[in-house]
């Protein structure tokens, strides 16, 4: 059965919430085997350098590490607020997608 994706009512948090659990997923069977070497910078996403920078200050330097914290955990990092965990799961998306367009 074919779903239109413009029939489904969701809000904009629900649709986040999708993106961000298919992001942990499409990442989660590689992230226990992969060396420092292999991991995929912060500084890779196109995220604004505000938020890279905050994150990296928690000592969050590589996309693998950030895949398990939750937005509330998000939100204690400081200066990020909502804007940029939108901006952060839109970027985490792009690199899940350009992950298997590159694997194939």
């Amino acid at each position: 059965m074919i779903v239109n994706i413009f029939d489904i009512d969701l809000s904009k948090k629900e649709i986040l919430d999708a993106i961000t659990e298919g992001v942990r997923k499409a990442f989660s069977d590689k992230k226990a085997d992969l060396r420092d070497s292999e991991k995929t910078p912060i500084d890779s996403l196109a995220v604004p350098v505000r938020v890279s920078t905050a994150l990296k200050s928690m000592n969050y330097h590589y996309v693998e590490d950030v895949l398990d914290l939750t937005d509330g955990e998000i939100f204690k990092i400081p200066n990020i607020g909502r804007l940029s965990l939108e901006q952060l799961k839109r970027a985490l998306l792009a690199s899940v997608h350009d992950k298997k367009v590159n694997d194939l």
